[in-house]
């Protein structure tokens, strides 16, 4: 039995945002009081091909008890690409189309995470480099897909266009997450809706919990929505066994004011097992206790439901649980 300090919390963190040490409208400084306001526990700064706001960025934080990372999004013609927890930079400057996996193992050489950042995004002239061109072949080393980028992502084609992409790979076998990135430059207005993304770990976030649960898949993403889901003992990114399960599942309302404008409302979760929708049912308990009989592959959930003016929209997407023969 665990202790009560011990027990599974989760915390709400930033994957990608920027200072004016690259193309961003924030200072160091600002961004770190925005982030603080926002309520965020964890926020990683990944300036365009640098890592010079890095030694003030943890300084302040560290300050204002807002868990960071070293991190750096690649930016190249052919992608970006999010690098998070690397003990040194690894050069970007002459990754080509077909070399990107030999890349891609050098950030891993050097202990580095790896997200694909925006893969839809409109490319050249609107963006250079924004759409992903680089041509991967081993999918194990990456990490992590941004199935959501910037505020208002469930407006955008790009999105659905990344899910596809997410969801196939995951269908193929491979394990890997869906993450979400703000990609913050400056404040937005108001009537514009930010994704969250919720890490969970045992005890307090620290740089290495926060790490430990990004490489594991042990977090998802929400536009308000919280969630509470286990199979049996086991969380997102475990792996169990081939058998017969009983899963809770607990969709919980928002508690970032930054969602009130916005009035989120989950009303349905689909458990989606291998590729199909396994099951899809109203919310219409404060718990949801269920059997499910999962073979080998994965499994994950989603909340669907009211945001805005909208009734039947995507609003969380967890990462999977994985289940071997």
């Amino acid at each position: 039995m665990k202790r009560k300090e011990d027990s599974m919390k989760q915390y709400a963190v930033e994957l990608h945002s920027h200072t004016n040490h690259s193309d961003a409208h924030f200072t160091v400084a600002e961004l770190c009081q925005e982030a603080s306001n926002f309520g965020y526990d964890g926020l990683i700064l990944t300036d365009h091909n640098t890592a010079s706001g890095y030694p003030e960025f943890k300084k302040l934080a560290d300050e204002k008890g807002l868990v960071t990372m070293r991190g750096i999004e690649w930016t190249t013609y052919f992608g970006h690409m999010l690098v998070h927890g690397a003990d040194y930079l690894v050069d970007w400057r002459d990754a080509q189309p077909t070399t990107i996996d030999y890349h891609i193992q050098e950030v891993k050489n050097a202990g580095g995470l790896v997200g694909i950042a925006h893969p839809y995004a409109i490319g050249s002239p609107m963006c250079t480099g924004c759409h992903w061109s680089f041509e991967v072949e081993n999918w194990k080393n990456v990490d992590y897909i941004e199935i959501w980028n910037e505020v208002c992502p469930d407006e955008s084609l790009s999105s659905w266009e990344a899910y596809a992409r997410w969801t196939h790979l995951l269908d193929q076998g491979y394990r890997i997450s869906a993450s979400a990135g703000r990609d913050w430059h400056r404040l937005e207005g108001l009537d514009k809706n930010p994704a969250v993304t919720y890490i969970e770990t045992v005890g307090q976030l620290t740089p290495t919990s926060f790490r430990q649960a990004l490489e594991k898949g042990a977090f998802y993403l929400t536009l308000g929505p919280k969630l509470d889901w286990q199979i049996g003992s086991h969380h997102m990114g475990d792996t169990i066994p081939t058998g017969i399960y009983v899963t809770n599942i607990q969709a919980k309302p928002f508690d970032l004011p930054a969602f009130t404008p916005f009035n989120p409302r989950a009303n349905r979760v689909k458990i989606i097992h291998n590729g199909e929708v396994y099951l899809d049912i109203p919310i219409t308990e404060e718990k949801i206790t269920l059997s499910l009989h999962l073979q080998p592959g994965y499994v994950r959930l989603e909340l669907w439901g009211a945001i805005k003016d909208k009734t039947n929209e995507l609003l969380l997407v967890s990462n999977p649980i994985y289940i071997e023969k």
